[in-house]
């Protein structure tokens, strides 16, 4: 089965203006079309939703599966100081 997979602008802007992440973040997408469960490094803990991260170096990237549609939202991405300390605040 495979999943549908969408970028937040922010997310797709940040990675062309990073063009170390735009290999490795192409390939996860591939993985994330297979199987999203498999393709992360744990859940995010404080969320109501299934919100997941990815390590990409010094980077995280959070996105949320939604089992009932096979939907991958990709919402946020930045360093990772940054991306849990914005969290926070949202």
């Amino acid at each position: 089965m495979a999943w549908q997979i969408d970028l937040h602008k922010d997310v797709k802007k940040f990675v062309a203006s990073h063009p170390d992440l735009i290999t490795p973040v192409r390939n996860w997408i591939v993985e994330l079309e297979t199987d999203p469960y498999q393709a992360h490094d744990g859940k995010m803990v404080g969320f109501q939703r299934n919100v997941y991260k990815k390590r990409f170096g010094k980077y995280r990237v959070l996105f949320e599966i939604i089992d009932d549609r096979t939907y991958v939202f990709v919402f946020d991405i930045d360093s990772r100081g940054d991306i849990y300390k914005n969290r926070r605040n949202k």
